[in-house]
């Protein structure tokens, strides 16, 4: 969806929760632990770079994830859209 800014996992049977043009809500998406490892390595298999325990923080394409991984308890992130913000060019009058 192009209204969404962020995707925010706090965690297993935890809602996901959305931010964007429609402000901070909460959706009906809660995610398992294997799902929530799942989103993690595909990034991490994506962009390339190997997943490490703890922080854990890849670009890949216009999404950034910022990850904390553990295998104590259930990992956590946060996947944003970077926004294509090119200054516009200025026009001088002469």
């Amino acid at each position: 969806d192009g209204n969404v800014k962020t995707i925010e996992c706090w965690g297993e049977n935890e809602k996901v929760v959305v931010t964007g043009k429609m402000g901070k809500k909460p959706t009906g998406i809660a995610l398992t632990r294997e799902e929530i490892e799942e989103v993690i390595n595909r990034f991490s298999k994506m962009s390339k770079i190997p997943k490490t325990e703890g922080l854990f923080k890849v670009v890949y394409g216009n999404l950034v994830l910022t990850a904390m991984v553990s295998s104590v308890v259930s990992s956590t992130f946060i996947i944003k859209k970077i926004e294509n913000n090119i200054p516009l060019p200025i026009h001088r009058r002469g």
